[in-house]
């Protein structure tokens, strides 16, 4: 009897709202029609971060095990940081596993995305997320699917422009996607960034109630991607690393331990917050932006009303006179390495702590602080082999009070009024195929669920779904092939 196939598309930040919105906006009719006999889910993503929300989408486990906390990665003595890579992983993604049951698959942007780890039955491309260059495996197979295109190239606006631009990336991908639709592949995946890319740098329309006729434009053609996986595969799983949502208010973190003596203000910049402008260093809407930077007292001033109206009109004109987006880089810097604990970026939701020693009094700092936060040891939020390289405290804002997370800087506020808009804990879940899902889910139970709906085993390591099904020791077969490979990449005049 013929196995059932799986087709996945992943949209980065998709909420249930927007989700609704762009239902209701006429502009995903296909998406409408699944959703009267799918199962459905809110899937949470703890961090709400995109690299580690993803790996343990695909991978069916927490961080602890997979190893991936935040976007970034950083040297505990140095205080130097790095985007977090696919070496970085200690754990197989779903694609990786069923290569060693002899399962075809095509994966458009496994997270990380960069290097591209081979994988036997698997067809595999990284072009739109962190990738420094477009890659692919075969190496051959990119062209035949893009040809010569580098979405990242079209994705240059750091404002709305965007709307206008990433139409013709979603049709490079209708097209790659027709093009190799029909390669038998049992396990089709395409992870989008969008609606995150847009939302990040078009908020507007997060909060308009209609959509514009280029965000339409994008959505149609994603729910024509949809349509194209769905009719060619027998379950078509929608799913989102995260949400999206505005905020009111951000918590300063390292207010709280500059009080307490435990953070140190630096005169120069140390550790720099990147924001989605600086991850992506290598587009070029990146070497469009101007960052502005304002002291704390300059910056609180000029939050008061009725200068706000003013410095926002002011901002405005800036930017319309350089042709360019200006961002606002306030507060005081921290100094990484005369401090004992800090936040250093906000995609991280955790304080490093210099000396474990230490821990147990910046835990009891925060959590006396009065403010609405969830704080947590980092090895008691996450288990597994790699739980100790997570931040040492993990910290969490009330999220649904209209509550984020700002770090680096210090204002002295200890809470900053304003118009926030970033990521929230609650993604998507969307399984056409199966008959329930509970209410909410955690992100990991994605790939143990997409296993059994092909009938293979899920892996032994699993933190989810292990109720009786097939289990598979993936891990230790994997850790030797990726080690085989690392070897050889290292090896004078290869790259593999």
């Amino acid at each position: 009897m013929e196995k059932r196939s799986v087709a996945v598309l992943g949209l980065d930040a998709l909420s249930w709202r927007y989700l609704n919105k762009a239902i209701e906006g006429g502009a995903m009719p296909y998406t409408r029609g699944i959703l009267t006999k799918a199962a459905r889910s809110i899937l949470v993503g703890l961090p709400p971060v995109t690299p580690p929300s993803w790996s343990s989408i695909m991978s069916g486990v927490n961080p602890g095990k997979h190893g991936v906390f935040g976007f970034f990665k950083y040297d505990r003595n140095t205080w130097s940081q790095r985007l977090y890579t696919a070496l970085d992983l200690a754990h197989p993604r779903i694609h990786e596993m069923l290569s060693m049951r002899g399962v075809r698959s095509v994966m458009f942007n496994p997270i990380p995305d960069y290097p591209i780890l081979p994988a036997g039955r698997a067809v595999i491309v990284s072009n739109l997320f962190f990738t420094p260059k477009p890659v692919s495996s075969p190496r051959d197979i990119y062209v035949k699917l893009f040809g010569q295109l580098d979405p990242q190239k079209i994705a240059r606006s750091s404002d709305c422009g965007i709307l206008e631009e990433y139409p013709e990336i979603v049709e490079a991908y209708l097209a790659a996607v027709e093009r190799i639709i029909s390669s038998g592949a049992r396990l089709f995946w395409v992870n989008m960034n969008a609606p995150d890319i847009l939302l990040h740098r078009c908020p507007r329309i997060l909060v308009s109630s209609h959509l514009s006729m280029d965000e339409k434009r994008i959505l149609e053609g994603i729910d024509k991607m949809a349509r194209i996986l769905g009719e060619n595969h027998d379950h078509l799983f929608v799913v989102s690393d995260h949400g999206f949502a505005a905020y009111r208010r951000a918590i300063i973190v390292n207010d709280i331990l500059v009080s307490t003596g435990l953070a140190k203000i630096a005169e120069d910049k140390t550790i720099y917050e990147l924001s989605e402008y600086d991850i992506d260093r290598r587009a070029r809407h990146i070497e469009r932006a101007k960052r502005l930077a304002l002291s704390a007292q300059v910056y609180r001033l000029a939050k008061r009303r009725p200068l706000i109206w003013i410095t926002r009109a002011m901002l405005k004109a800036y930017s319309a006179a350089l042709g360019r987006k200006v961002v606002v880089d306030a507060g005081e810097p921290i100094d990484a390495m005369a401090s004992e604990a800090l936040c250093p970026d906000s995609f991280s939701f955790g304080v490093y702590v210099r000396r474990r020693e230490l821990i147990p009094a910046v835990l009891k700092v925060l959590k006396g602080s009065g403010l609405p936060i969830d704080v947590t040891e980092g090895v008691s939020f996450y288990w597994g082999s790699r739980a100790g390289d997570s931040p040492e405290i993990v910290v969490l804002p009330k999220f649904d009070e209209g509550y984020k997370l700002r770090c680096n800087v210090a204002l002295g506020v200890g809470v900053s009024e304003g118009r926030y808009f970033d990521h929230h804990p609650e993604g998507v879940l969307i399984a056409r195929g199966l008959s329930d899902l509970p209410h909410r889910l955690p992100n990991y139970a994605v790939t143990p669920l997409i296993m059994k709906a092909l009938e293979e085993p899920i892996p032994s390591s699993s933190d989810y779904g292990r109720d009786g099904w097939m289990e598979e020791d993936y891990l230790s077969r994997w850790i030797v092939a990726s080690r085989a490979w690392r070897a050889a990449r290292s090896l004078p005049g290869r790259n593999p």
